[in-house]
């Protein structure tokens, strides 16, 4: 962490005063501002042409606008980075959470002299609701804001998530000092963010001869969506409404506080010795559509790790200290611990691992050490409502971002703009930034052990980007995750194999519908249901329904005609019983591997006695290296139809192929020896003549089987998952209500 004296930034920064004193003898006020959920895409001087900005475009015009400040993508890890200087993996314990043996920037500048005081928003001292499962191991866990090193706190959600009240109309807070439980006071007939700015002024009129350091998380512009006191129908008086047309009216008080904020340090002739920095905890809501000066029309990506949902602003305004213009300097919320140390000559109270690297050299245009690359360890589990969310680790340059599972995207110079990379179709720079972004990410998470993998109730989650040691450990987990399923009969309850599994998204909600995903395993009709199971994991926690189904295997008295016939009971079952399921049945797709792609194929084209085809069709197939050709390819499965009695044509489903038949996306290896990448050719061209969209790809040096999880160190298992996400969000249509 990088530390500048006082007197080298008084050097560096006070080249327009004729008085060379040092920040020793006259230390500025520090305001550290961060909105709660704004993009760039929200302010007037980044683009943003959706609202009325003119408070924060004039601070950007008149001080520093950095043009790659990140965020995380959600409010407490932003909040615990920021705080700390430390990344997630090093501190994280769970969503609403601080964990109280830290130390915080308010305890460094109040070692070194500064008087402090944080107005705002806290939710880092308890979170869960008492009926949550697991909930009271987590409940007042936190940091208190009296322990926080602050001597004046008013605070919203300070305590309890139930006893948090209203941050708008009425506002409650918990106002204290440094040591003080503090009490909860609600402000009857007035607007929280009026309420903070009011006192942020008068802690700062207060006689002290210690400069001060004030911390305004702000409340605005997070949901509700509520009325501000600019609109219209603000009536205190009455219940507020909540509806996404305040969205807009929030925003533009967000810049509307912050003036009055800056009007005060204007009227107090404070402007000159005090620094403000503005900032934002992550992207804007997902639901909130802005738009940008080239046209762009951006959708919020809060709590997402896409650009939109961790690209923010940041601005710095010193007057006559801080030279108006704009830097491209990489920053993230670590950096914002060593910045304030060189802007104070403060510096932290313990020795530990810290990951920042100040930004201060950047607002005085001197040398000093740059961040090339920034880190995100994201996951805001355990915690309520976060049932939707799962791990990301990636990091991220100017001109590139790579996850640690290998998906890389190219940012280009459009802001908030990022292009998926296809793993078969890099080029050589995206091949030494994902070397170099890899390494980086390494290199930052080798000196601190992981937290644990868990779901939103706290219970551990296996890791799909682990790679098992051989086919025996990877056979147990695969057992272990298809346990996590649901199981089910879908036939007679006598046939042991007449069995499905069913995963179901942990968020959804009573009476809401999701799409549905149903694989049938490989195994030359053998198999086991658990092949699957990774892959039906990975969608569930995509908040998507997946079915890994099993099905008696041709053996003894039972034919593959059989194993077709048990397959197609599974999927009308499923249409059935959707509803009860929370299925939606418009939305389904199916698919499988190998054999199972076979089925699939065969469930939509290949008709028996008293067991029609399926003709109202899925929405979609998913098929791995399918084994749907019987005649020139898989030659166990004609073997086993000729020992049936069955023409091997007759159950051959690339022979088959019909007119309605669902977009199909194809996934097979240019070494796969039963059905090779000539017969795959030949089926895509027999669907493009009866008019249905069918993709192939073909991976390089890949056999068959490829794609299962702990196959090649787990990569095309990865590759291939991303491509089915991606094709199915091309293919499902709105949700049935």
């Amino acid at each position: 962490m990088l530390n500048f004296t006082r007197c080298v930034v008084l050097a560096l920064a006070l080249v327009a005063t004729t008085n060379a004193k040092t920040i020793a003898d006259d230390p500025p006020n520090i305001i550290l501002i961060m909105a709660d959920d704004v993009g760039i895409e929200g302010l007037g001087c980044y683009g943003g042409t959706s609202y009325k900005t003119p408070h924060l475009d004039a601070m950007a015009a008149n001080g520093m606008r950095f043009t790659h400040a990140h965020a995380q993508p959600l409010c407490t890890p932003t909040r615990v980075q920021l705080m700390t200087g430390k990344y997630n993996h090093r501190n994280w314990m769970s969503f609403g959470i601080l964990d109280p043996n830290e130390k915080t920037f308010g305890h460094a500048l109040s070692a070194a002299g500064y008087t402090t005081g944080i107005f705002g928003k806290w939710q880092l001292q308890s979170y869960d609701p008492p009926d949550l499962p697991g909930a009271e191991k987590r409940r007042s866990t936190g940091m208190h804001p009296k322990d926080a090193g602050f001597d004046r706190y008013s605070l919203f959600h300070a305590l309890h998530t139930e006893d948090k009240g209203s941050r708008y109309a009425n506002p409650t807070m918990l106002e204290g000092r440094r040591g003080e439980a503090g009490t909860l006071k609600t402000y009857e007939g007035r607007y929280g963010e009026d309420i903070w700015v009011e006192q942020i002024l008068k802690f700062l009129d207060e006689e002290s001869s210690q400069p001060k350091f004030v911390y305004y998380p702000m409340a605005l512009p997070h949901w509700p969506f509520q009325p501000t006191p600019h609109s219209e129908s603000w009536d205190p008086t009455k219940p507020q409404e909540t509806a996404l047309k305040y969205s807009d009216d929030m925003i533009e008080y967000m810049d509307t506080s912050v003036g009055n904020l800056m009007q005060g340090l204007s009227q107090r002739d404070m402007h000159s010795n005090t620094i403000v920095l503005f900032y934002s905890d992550n992207g804007t809501h997902l639901d909130v559509r802005s738009q940008l000066s080239d046209g762009r029309s951006i959708a919020g990506g809060k709590a997402t790790p896409k650009q939109t949902g961790i690209h923010v602003p940041l601005i710095a305004h010193w007057p006559e200290h801080i030279a108006p213009g704009t830097s491209d300097a990489l920053v993230d919320a670590s950096d914002f611990v060593p910045t304030l140390m060189d802007l104070s000559g403060a510096s932290m109270p313990d020795n530990a691992k810290r990951d920042g690297i100040s930004f201060a050299p950047r607002l005085f245009s001197t040398p000093g050490p740059q961040r090339e690359t920034a880190f995100f360890w994201y996951d805001s589990r355990p915690g309520w409502d976060k049932e939707r969310f799962r791990r990301h680790v990636f990091a991220v340059n100017k001109d590139y971002k790579l996850f640690r599972d290998g998906r890389l995207f190219r940012l280009t110079e459009k802001p908030l703009e990022e292009i998926t990379v296809d793993p078969l179709l890099m080029n050589d720079n995206d091949r030494a930034a994902a070397k170099q972004l890899a390494k980086f990410m390494q290199q930052t998470l080798a000196d601190a052990d992981e937290p644990p993998l868990v779901d939103a109730y706290g219970n551990r989650e296996h890791d799909l980007t682990y790679k098992p040691a051989g086919r025996e450990e990877t056979n147990r987990i695969n057992k272990r995750l298809l346990e996590t399923g649901k199981k089910l009969v879908y036939g007679d309850e006598s046939i042991a194999q007449h069995r499905l599994w069913l995963f179901s998204p942990l968020d959804i909600q009573d009476g809401e519908k999701r799409p549905c995903v149903v694989f049938f395993h490989g195994g030359g009709w053998g198999g086991n249901p658990a092949i699957l199971a990774p892959q039906c994991v990975y969608l569930q926690r995509r908040g998507i329904h997946t079915v890994s189904v099993h099905f008696r295997a041709p053996k003894g008295d039972v034919t593959p005609a059989d194993t077709l016939r048990d397959a197609r009971k599974a999927y009308r079952w499923l249409i059935d019983n959707a509803a009860e399921h929370q299925i939606d049945p418009a939305n389904l797709v199916i698919g499988g591997g190998s054999a199972g792609g076979h089925l699939s194929l065969a469930l939509l084209t290949i008709a028996l006695e008293n067991d029609p085809a399926i003709t109202d069709s899925p929405r979609g197939m998913v098929l791995f290296n399918p084994a749907i050709d019987l005649v020139e390819g898989w030659e166990g499965g004609r073997e086993k139809c000729e020992a049936a009695g069955i023409d091997p044509m007759t159950f051959s489903p690339a022979h088959h192929v019909r007119a309605g038949l669902p977009p199909t996306l194809v996934m097979s290896g240019s070494e796969d020896h039963i059905i090779t990448p000539k017969m795959l050719d030949a089926f895509q061209a027999r669907m493009k003549a009866v008019g249905s969209r069918c993709e192939v790809t073909i991976y390089p040096g890949a056999g068959h089987s490829f794609f299962n999880y702990g196959r090649n160190g787990g990569e095309y298992f990865h590759w291939t998952m991303w491509q089915v996400e991606s094709f199915l969000n091309s293919v499902w249509v709105k949700p049935t209500e």
